[in-house]
């Protein structure tokens, strides 16, 4: 939908016009947008389907020293940390990390 923001106005237009709404993940999701999608799940009230969080299932590995992945009965709890509410395991990322590039020095 075009990131957070988009998806948050898309998510305001429908809801004001009586439109039922999913939010879906994308398969093979890491941790990062996993985490991301729970916050804007949690400022959606009201969507109709919500699917997400299946890192655990999908993933042999996650880059996050968390397991965020929903549990008993699909629920998942409130990320309550700063930022995205989760912890980057650089030693996994660097391992996955095929490039990188400084961009503010």
């Amino acid at each position: 939908m075009g990131g957070f923001y988009n998806s948050l106005n898309i998510f305001k237009i429908a809801h004001k016009n009586d439109i039922p709404i999913q939010l879906s993940c994308q398969v093979g999701e890491f941790a990062i947008l996993s985490a991301a999608g729970r916050h804007l799940a949690a400022l959606c009230p009201g969507l109709l389907y919500l699917e997400g969080s299946f890192d655990r299932y999908l993933l042999k590995e996650n880059l996050s020293t968390e397991d965020i992945s929903f549990g008993f009965g699909g629920r998942a709890e409130l990320l309550r940390k700063p930022g995205l509410g989760i912890e980057i395991d650089i030693e996994k990322l660097n391992k996955l990390t095929i490039e990188s590039m400084v961009i503010f020095p």
